[in-house]
């Protein structure tokens, strides 16, 4: 009985150890000491009931049945290894996919890390890209700057070498008074002493016509200032048609006399002049040149026709102050003709030059120049 009752306690802390040990290999946070420790257990217990097999080995030998339950233990034994085997397998198997589900992360870092990668070279793309616009802007501003530069120096450089050459010829052409521009004369002292003898000019428009006599008897004339196609009456007189057959026939075809040129020209370069237009009876006719008009007042008698045949000869006068002075258009009767004061537009431009000059005009029209002076210049200018 009590080998018995030995046995059937060592079969209980058999099947205890083997609960022990599913219950170790089942739970996940059983250890390898505490795993050691209970089959360091078990093999004592076996030492101990094997000694007590040797002393009564009949007893044990006569008892198969918990031999038998060893074996259906050791085979539970064996299940519960494999199951415990499974459950590490799976667990192991767990384990490696827990890695694999933490790979995720990694994954993700990767991607994140060649984002990153990618952002990084996007924004060193973007940084040579910006480093290379900025380069080429500021090698475009440096050319625009040489450019500039050199565009202002070339500016510069030419206005200057132009402006020089300009000056130059300014001082060289159209500056007379840096090349020798002439002075105005006083008047002659004898004249200036004698000239309360002269009598002023005055203008044509003004001018008294009462003392002239023509070579032939007239019924009208008068002193045109002609322009283009049209004219303008500076002086007349006589009455106008008043010994024609048909008056009115002759007026008509007196107002259409025309002369492309005259005497006494002006506008330059002569678009303006003077003519006589003459009516005597039914004959109507034109006065236009010098010897024209010398013969239509011969002999020159009067100073009125002297002044026309001087300004028919290229001269004229200036009938300033009122026609009170006569240093710049005057005349006097003399022995053999008249002696006039008289103005030459010797020059138009550069400079405007016009001289004084006394002449003598004879009764047959013939003009002697006797005394020339400059009475006014106009430096670096052009009429």
């Amino acid at each position: 009985m009590g080998t018995s009752l030995r046995s059937l306690l060592s079969l209980l802390l058999l099947t205890l150890v083997a609960c022990g040990q599913t219950s170790t290999n089942s739970g996940a946070d059983a250890t390898g000491d505490d795993v050691a420790d209970a089959s360091g257990g078990t093999d004592a217990d076996d030492a101990i009931d094997d000694g007590e097999d040797g002393r009564a080995s009949d007893d044990t030998a006569d008892e198969p049945t918990p031999d038998s339950d060893d074996a259906v233990d050791n085979d539970a034994d064996s299940d519960d290894a494999e199951v415990t085997d499974a459950r590490d397998a799976s667990d192991a198997d767990d384990t490696a996919d827990t890695p694999d589900a933490a790979d995720t992360p990694d994954d993700a870092d990767a991607t994140d890390g060649a984002d990153a990668a990618d952002s990084a070279d996007a924004e060193d793309t973007r940084d040579v890209t910006d480093t290379v616009d900025t380069a080429d802007v500021a090698d475009t501003a440096d050319t625009a700057d040489t450019t500039d530069t050199a565009d202002t120096a070339d500016t510069t450089d030419t206005d200057d070498a132009t402006d020089t050459a300009d000056v130059a010829d300014t001082v060289d052409v159209t500056d007379p008074f840096d090349a020798g521009c002439p002075t105005p004369d006083p008047l002659w002292p004898e004249i200036a002493a004698e000239l309360d003898t002269f009598t002023a000019a005055r203008e044509l428009r003004n001018i008294g016509l009462a003392g002239v006599t023509t070579a032939e008897p007239t019924t009208y004339w008068e002193i045109r200032f002609s322009f283009f196609d049209d004219h303008e009456v500076l002086n007349a007189t006589g009455s106008l048609c008043s010994d024609a057959a048909d008056p009115d026939a002759c007026e008509a075809e007196f107002a259409s006399l025309r002369s492309p040129s005259g005497f006494g020209i002006g506008c330059m370069p002569g678009y303006c002049y003077h003519v006589i237009a003459v009516n005597r009876g039914d004959t109507n006719f034109l006065v236009t040149t010098r010897d024209e008009l010398v013969a239509f007042f011969a002999p020159i008698d009067d100073p009125v026709e002297a002044l026309l045949v001087a300004l028919a000869s290229g001269f004229d006068w200036w009938a300033g102050s009122g026609g009170t002075d006569a240093s710049q258009g005057g005349y006097r009767a003399v022995a053999d003709g008249f002696e006039l004061i008289v103005t030459d537009l010797v020059s138009g431009c550069l400079p405007v030059q016009t001289d004084r000059v006394l002449i003598h005009v004879a009764d047959d029209g013939t003009i002697t120049e006797r005394r020339r002076q400059i009475l006014s210049v106009l430096c670096g200018a052009c009429i």
